[in-house]
């Protein structure tokens, strides 16, 4: 399987060598908006907006015209303009809509796609028309080099590095299955063993970053210091996002080595976290507890832990599967009784029916285990064989449960939405807790 990832590091630059690339970020930042300008007025004058080939022609004119636009390497200059065509090309398909123009300090990005070399022993890296560049090199990129892209955040520069490889996917080694509920109180409740918590450190550098905010507050607007206290702020801002990054891809590498199969919730996190403030006519109701809630969620990171999940289940092939959330909380993993009265408080599971007594996350956490198995297994018991790979129910001969279906709108797929990459796989027996 042919897989491109990520590599990013920290470049160790000397202050003149932080100029240049400066300078190389506003020279790109000056061709994207000059492209962009001529577009508007090509459209404005009614003509047809100039595409990406009619944009490098005017390139040798716009550098006769400002010299200094050949300090950084061409191709910097002609990804700006790939960059602005893509942002056409995906204005009805993106959040974002038309592209606009630059800011400094906005976008200081920089792609280098040739003449880059990575040296993993020397852990230098050389660029075009810069040189040998020293990183902070904390693990090795595994594959061949494509492209290198440049950024200044937080005071520093960083590099990442987007390589490509081949890599065979393994039977999992593992034989052993898991449940994940993604809660408030828990970050990740697995159906079996220890709850995962975010670092208490976080919560440290939460405190800190309110003073921040406060101080932040009482500055006069676009004054020095109120810029100053604002880069204070991003910068605690960003170290809180980078332990949350690192945190997960800790625990979501640990899950996917260790099971076969992982089920978790299909939980639409953009619209759990959508504002309940609602409009003058009908003004929202518990809008203060709901802002709490949607803090909570995104402070515990569930849309990228479940992304982590997905390409690192692909990259080991194992299963991944994604259940229905409805009533995982209130119903019973032992007796199967389903009733509201069964959650009695937020972390404590009692059965009416029953008395089977759990912790209310662990008990959500068997229930999409066992939905999860049903599901692999055709709908029958959840102590049937499961499969591993991407078409295992199909090489099955199972049916899937019936589902309502839903509209492309609203993100419905025409199966579960299963990872894995070992086709027809069967673990017969190895999938139950």
């Amino acid at each position: 399987m042919l897989i491109c990832q990520g590599f990013q590091y920290a470049l160790r630059l000397k202050a003149k060598r932080e100029a240049v690339l400066r300078r190389w970020v506003g020279c790109r930042r000056f061709v994207f908006n000059e492209a962009l300008a001529h577009q508007r007025a090509e459209v404005a004058a009614g003509r047809q907006r100039p595409g990406y080939a009619a944009l490098c022609a005017r390139l040798p004119a716009l550098k006769a015209q400002h010299p200094w636009l050949a300090e950084p390497p061409a191709q910097a200059l002609q990804q700006a303009l790939k960059d602005l065509c893509r942002a056409w090309d995906s204005k009805f398909t993106s959040r974002f809509g038309a592209p606009r123009f630059k800011m400094k300090g906005g976008s200081d990005t920089l792609r280098l796609p040739q003449d880059c070399k990575y040296n993993a022993a020397a852990g230098a890296l050389r660029l075009p028309k810069l040189g040998v560049v020293r990183l902070r090199h904390s693990w090795v990129a595994e594959g061949e080099l494509k492209n290198v892209t440049l950024r200044q955040e937080r005071g520093r520069w960083i590099a990442s590095l987007q390589t490509e490889r081949e890599v065979d996917v393994a039977v999992p080694a593992a034989t052993a299955a898991v449940g994940l509920d993604f809660g408030a109180a828990t970050t990740i409740m697995p159906s079996a063993g220890a709850p995962i918590e975010l670092p208490r450190r976080i919560g440290r550098y939460e405190r800190r970053m309110k003073r921040l905010q406060q101080a932040v507050s009482r500055k006069k607007k676009g004054s020095a210091n109120r810029g100053k206290a604002v880069a204070r702020l991003n910068a605690c801002h960003g170290r809180i996002a980078a332990m949350r990054r690192d945190f997960l891809h800790q625990r979501t590498t640990e899950l996917v080595r260790g099971h076969a199969l992982i089920a978790i919730e299909d939980l639409t996190v953009k619209s759990m976290t959508a504002s309940a403030t609602g409009t003058v006519d009908a003004p929202g109701k518990n809008v203060k507890a709901k802002a709490g809630l949607n803090r909570t969620i995104l402070r515990n990171g569930w849309a990228m832990a479940r992304s982590m999940l997905g390409y690192k289940a692909e990259w080991h092939g194992v299963m991944l599967v994604a259940v229905p959330p409805a009533f995982t909380s209130q119903q019973c993993s032992a007796c199967g009784h389903t009733a509201a009265a069964n959650r009695k408080t937020q972390a404590e599971f009692a059965c009416v029916a029953c008395g089977q007594c759990d912790n209310a996350d662990r008990n959500a956490a068997k229930n999409i285990l066992r939905r999860g198995q049903e599901i692999l297994s055709g709908g029958r018991p959840a102590s049937t064989a499961g499969y591993a790979g991407t078409h295992a129910c199909k090489g099955a001969g199972c049916k899937l449960p019936h589902r309502r279906p839903r509209s492309a709108a609203q993100g419905g797929l025409a199966e579960p939405p299963l990872a894995g990459t070992v086709p027809g796989l069967s673990l017969p027996g190895n999938l139950n807790p």
